[in-house]
């Protein structure tokens, strides 16, 4: 198995971004969720 830095340089950024893409996404749905049906659940959850 290949080692992460003989990976070609686009595969090694694309794998890094993935977790802050989906880091911001759960942060916009939270918020979403919270700005819809509010509650103090959601806002502690937010």
């Amino acid at each position: 198995m290949k080692t992460f830095n003989s990976w070609p340089r686009i595969v090694q950024i694309i794998l890094l971004l993935i977790p802050g893409v989906n880091w911001i996404t759960e942060i916009i749905v939270r918020w979403s969720a919270f700005g819809h049906k509010k509650g103090f659940i959601r806002l502690l959850i937010a």
